[in-house]
């Protein structure tokens, strides 16, 4: 079992004279590295292979099915066809990953660091992969209408309880 992060944390002075900064480490085990490693990457990768892996799927038995129903066009060109209609949830699959890239190369340096003069970039970089987990309110609940109608219900529903309290 590991123990915590806090008997983990380690604070250490940052003696950058013009900027002096505490900076809170993290020290494990090799063995703990390792895992946390791993499970890093299976967080970061896993959900990119499955949500490609679903779309290839989806377009290739989607293509099957219409080649047997128009066979007017082969399989390739429906394939074809079926790519183009489904290719920007390929992109935004890609987008996700890019964004997040930030947050996993942070997640991997470890050790001390010298404090550096342009720190917002840094922490910019870290908050912009944090966006596709943002987005999701504003892409898939706001465009559609029957998850903005169950948003509206249940804002109703609490705003009521809430007004019931006071």
């Amino acid at each position: 079992a590991a123990r915590p992060e806090w008997v983990n944390r380690h604070v250490i002075n940052d003696t950058d004279f013009e900027e002096e900064r505490i900076w809170c480490l993290v020290q494990y085990s090799p063995s703990i590295n390792i895992f946390n490693s791993f499970i890093t990457l299976f967080h970061f990768l896993i959900p990119f292979i499955i949500n490609s892996c679903s779309i290839i799927i989806v377009v290739i038995l989607t293509s099957r099915s219409r080649s047997l129903v128009q066979s007017s066009l082969s399989f390739m060109e429906h394939f074809k066809l079926q790519f183009k209609e489904y290719k920007h949830h390929f992109i935004a699959s890609c987008a996700l990953v890019l964004l997040a890239l930030p947050r996993l190369i942070i997640s991997f340096i470890s050790g001390c660091m010298k404090s550096p003069n342009k720190s917002w970039l840094f922490l910019s970089a870290y908050l912009i992969s944090f966006l596709p987990s943002i987005m999701i309110f504003v892409i898939y609940v706001l465009p559609s209408k029957n998850y903005k109608t169950e948003l509206y219900n249940v804002l109703q529903k609490r705003l009521r309880r809430f007004r019931d309290r006071i």
